[in-house]
């Protein structure tokens, strides 16, 4: 018995060590968006279709990530193109939802389920349009690409972005 309570004492010690009561930490699911925050020069079109230089600028403030993105008139655009959205984190449905609206009053709401290692794979819930799906993967620290594609089910992207982080000097190409 003495033999008993001596190796129940001794599984309860190593347990208090080995096992140590972890403290819960608040995760604020919004830092993996971090990597964004900033100004990017970004090249962007419908594929196969001239592409339009712009610039895409990210701000966190208060939980959400603000987006701008401004593309001036050139080539086929008589006009400029002028995009805003909003991403943020619903914690009840355990996704992030994003928010855009154009200055043509293209609209859509998409959510994205974490986590994620370097492609946000997001899909659209309401739109002005068809709903549809779009990714956002990370290339390396200065450069990101956006893929949309046409339809829910799509499997092949009709519109690409590829972003660098202004401030940098290394360039990057995309493989066609």
């Amino acid at each position: 018995m003495r033999n008993m309570q001596s190796v129940a004492m001794l599984a309860s010690f190593i347990f208090a060590f080995v096992a140590l009561p972890v403290r819960a930490t608040a995760i604020n699911p919004m830092a993996a968006l971090a990597f964004y925050v900033g100004t990017w020069s970004c090249s962007d079109g419908l594929i196969g279709r001239p592409t339009h230089e712009g610039t895409w600028t990210f701000a966190m403030r208060g939980g959400i990530m603000y987006e701008l993105i401004l593309i001036p008139t050139q080539g086929d655009l008589s006009s400029p193109s002028i995009s805003n959205a909003t991403f943020a984190f619903d914690t009840k449905d355990n996704h992030y939802v994003e928010t855009e609206m154009d200055n043509t009053a293209a609209w859509y709401v998409s959510v994205a389920k974490p986590p994620w290692k370097d492609t946000i794979r997001w899909r659209d819930v309401a739109s002005w349009t068809r709903l549809a799906h779009w990714e956002m993967s990370r290339i390396d620290g200065d450069h990101f690409i956006v893929e949309s594609f046409p339809a829910a089910t799509a499997t092949k992207p009709n519109y690409r972005a590829i972003c660098k982080k202004e401030g940098r000097r290394r360039q990057f190409r995309l493989k066609t």
